[in-house]
């Protein structure tokens, strides 16, 4: 085996590698993921079985970024983020404090309340 058939033989299992590190995470996320149901499970199963690498290539570009599950968390970090530590109830009395004093028309007030309250 000469210098250039080992170095095609590398690249060819570095390919190979990835080629199957990418079907067990297409695997482990199709059956992680709670927002894909059980026909749908099997479906990609199947699919990514016998088409490899369609199968994969559809499922990266159709799958949503991330799960319900982890859109709440986003959500969540997104809506703390926002809040600055404050409570909602201070932030009404601060929001009242400043309409009181003439900083905030009746609208904004209410809408900055509605903001606070969500």
């Amino acid at each position: 085996m000469n210098f250039w058939q080992l170095v095609m033989l590398m690249a060819w299992l570095s390919f190979f590698v990835v080629f199957v590190w990418a079907i067990v995470s297409v695997f482990v996320d199709v059956v992680r993921r709670e927002d894909v149901s059980g026909p749908e499970t099997v479906g990609w199963i199947v699919l990514v079985l016998f088409v490899p690498l369609i199968g994969i290539l559809i499922y990266v570009a159709t799958r949503p970024k991330l799960s319900r599950e982890e859109q709440r968390d986003v959500d969540a970090y997104e809506q703390s983020v926002r809040s600055d530590g404050v409570s909602v109830a201070e932030r009404i009395a601060d929001l009242a404090r400043l309409h009181e004093e003439g900083s905030l028309t009746d609208e904004e007030y209410a809408t900055l309340k509605a903001e606070a309250i969500s």
